[in-house]
């Protein structure tokens, strides 16, 4: 199952508590972020985060992609964080679980997070609960399946 990075956001933030919005929209088959800048707003504490999502291998397009974006410098003034998150899905044990990375940008210059957090199990599957065995059915001597107990009479 493709799970989107926007869609990862939104729930690692509800599992650290922290409110989070998609600002991303879509314009015919086109996405446009916020101002060019971000895919979703996390308050935390009492700043606003700004978080553009990105996949596996793409981070530096991304960053690219801010650096031209005519709005930066207002972030930059602002005072609000902006980070970039990328998400990368990998195999731990029989489960495919999501690590995290990122750069944050203060003062007008990348610094780079803490290398890959995780893993997060941001979906995980329900335990299915285990089959009770029963024994095998009882036919009488017809051949047809005996429902009830013996001596029980069956209810039509």
């Amino acid at each position: 199952m493709k799970t989107s990075t926007n869609a990862l956001t939104k729930r690692f933030c509800a599992l650290q508590g922290w409110p989070c919005e998609t600002v991303q929209s879509w314009r015919g088959r086109i996405r446009h972020d916020l101002f060019g800048i971000a895919d979703s707003i996390v308050l935390i504490d009492d700043k606003a985060l700004w978080v553009q999502n990105c996949s596996y291998g793409s981070l530096k397009p991304h960053r690219d992609e801010i650096e031209r974006s005519p709005h930066l410098a207002w972030i930059d003034r602002s005072g609000t964080w902006l980070e970039l998150w990328e998400w990368r899905k990998k195999k731990v044990g029989r489960k495919g679980l999501w690590f995290l990375r990122g750069q944050t940008r203060a003062g007008g210059a990348w610094t780079k997070l803490e290398e890959w957090h995780g893993p997060y199990d941001l979906y995980p599957t329900p335990k299915k609960e285990k089959a009770r065995r029963r024994g095998p059915a009882r036919m009488d001597q017809s051949g047809s399946v005996v429902t009830s107990s013996p001596g029980v009479a069956a209810v039509p």
